[in-house]
């Protein structure tokens, strides 16, 4: 009898320790995707996002002393197949690059080959909090009809200097992403046209 309590206690501190545990890194961010919408125009599907960003006070250190933040969204359009696993018809991904010229003070966003100056990081997280006409897809790249589409936006660790990437590993605060956004998709036989 006392050997089984003593493994039923074993267990409930194990997970204890497990839950305990798991709780800073669900609670390492608290961001969220809050509207997403779909705008089929021409031969683009071009996708409008509202993301309530806030980062950890060591994002903000670091993008403060001159360490370039990246932060990607991936968006996903899945076809549901009662049959078998959903089929991923297209993905697709935008990365930014948030920087400061220790120097000068001055921020920057940058996104492929277009930079913009910006006055603050709070600024620069703004262009990433507010996806306006991001072009994502072609039209004639998904079969007309309704489909499922996810989305989410994250800080891309693996484009940090190689100094960081290890630190980033093993702390919770360099985890920030948010969750996946699901959204329904509407691609329409022939495309809009404007008058």
């Amino acid at each position: 009898m006392i050997l089984r309590v003593l493994h039923l206690l074993r267990w409930l501190c194990l997970v204890t320790v497990l839950v305990g545990g798991a709780a800073p890194l669900a609670m390492a961010s608290d961001a969220a995707v809050q509207r997403v919408e779909v705008i089929a125009e021409g031969e683009l599907l071009l996708l409008d996002a509202d993301i309530d960003i806030s980062l950890p006070p060591q994002l903000e250190n670091a993008a403060a002393r001159g360490v370039p933040l990246f932060f990607t969204a991936d968006v996903e359009v899945i076809r549901p197949r009662w049959y078998w696993m959903d089929e991923e018809l297209l993905s697709s991904r935008l990365t930014w690059r948030i920087s400061q010229n220790v120097l000068t003070r001055q921020w920057r966003v940058s996104t492929g080959s277009l930079g913009l100056p910006v006055d603050s990081l709070q600024d620069a997280l703004s262009i990433v909090r507010h996806m306006r006409r991001w072009p994502f897809a072609q039209r004639d790249e998904l079969p007309v009809g309704l489909f499922k589409g996810r989305l989410r936006v994250r800080l891309d660790v693996s484009q940090l200097p190689k100094t960081f990437q290890a630190n980033a590993f093993n702390s919770n605060d360099w985890a920030w992403s948010t969750r996946w956004y699901e959204f329904g998709i509407s691609v329409p036989a022939e495309p809009e046209v404007k008058p």
